[in-house]
């Protein structure tokens, strides 16, 4: 039964009995982990009955289970995929629409969905709308993290690393204080989960100011994140200043107190030496 009610593909020209051409098929993008409605319009001169029409959402190519339907008098549940149920939501028809609503998505559910709606004429089912939806998955990249500076010889290296996006998406670093070449190299890797984790390093002259950013830039997301790491080797060379100032000070401060010490000691000593050679003598009764 199932494999008649699900619909195949739909050649180039009109639906049949209905004088409509099928839609191109359009793409949406939805954040890994949320919800997303898949819109499907059909012609607002076609007001949907329940009783009347069929409606129901299916992967293309694929005519074994429904993503989710309505039949008739049907119970559709038995014929639903496995791995959507209990995620799926089919909002009841209104003027020009029959959404779907799809809860979790995973990287599994980047696929292509059809929208098909049959009405009953004359005792028969036929096909009066099929639209197809191209569901892309995303996923938000963390904040770039930027270490370093390591000194290489004449050159400094900076790392810059960023997780659990999804897809791969371009990372760039920028140099704010000019325009030097700089050497960079940029690794993906795929995590456990699907997504992403990538790893970039930067190469460049030594330079007593810098002033970095990575960002990552997400075009599905319509997102650019940045970090931004600046003056380094000023900030480092200032701090070893003061902590050299610091050092002196202190060792200033304990030889003072030293020579203070070895003062008194000799003072000490030179009495005793002189009183050895100066003896006093007390009159005996």
């Amino acid at each position: 039964m199932l494999a008649c009610l699900l619909h195949g593909p739909v050649p180039n020209r009109p639906l049949p009995g209905s004088g409509l051409w099928p839609r191109a098929e359009t793409e949406v993008t939805g954040i890994i982990g949320s919800s997303i409605e898949l819109q499907c319009s059909y012609p607002k001169a076609e007001s949907l009955n329940y009783n009347r029409n069929r409606i129901f959402w299916q992967i293309k190519g694929r005519f074994t289970c429904f993503v989710a339907g309505y039949f008739p008098n049907e119970n559709m549940e038995e014929y639903q995929c496995e791995e959507f149920k209990r995620r799926t939501l089919l909002n009841e028809p209104k003027q020009g629409s029959a959404s779907l609503e799809l809860s979790n998505i995973s990287i599994a559910d980047e696929l292509i969905y059809q929208c098909i709606i049959q009405k009953d004429i004359n005792g028969k089912f036929k096909l009066i709308h099929n639209e197809s939806i191209s569901l892309k998955v995303a996923a938000n990249y963390s904040k770039p993290v930027i270490t370093g500076p390591v000194q290489l010889g004449e050159e400094m290296m900076f790392m810059c690393n960023s997780s659990h996006g999804y897809p791969e998406q371009r990372l760039y670093w920028r140099n704010e204080i000019d325009n030097s070449t700089m050497n960079i190299t940029v690794q993906f890797t795929k995590e456990l989960d699907g997504t992403f984790s990538v790893f970039s390093t930067l190469k460049m002259k030594v330079a007593s100011n810098t002033k970095l950013r990575c960002t990552i830039e997400h075009k599905q997301l319509h997102q650019n994140i940045t970090t931004t790491k600046c003056s380094i080797w000023r900030l480092t060379f200032i701090f070893f200043m003061v902590s050299l100032s610091l050092f002196l000070i202190v060792v200033q401060f304990f030889s003072a107190l030293l020579a203070v010490q070895l003062l008194f000691y000799l003072d000490k000593v030179s009495f005793w030496i002189y009183a050895a050679q100066h003896p006093i003598y007390f009159p005996m009764c």
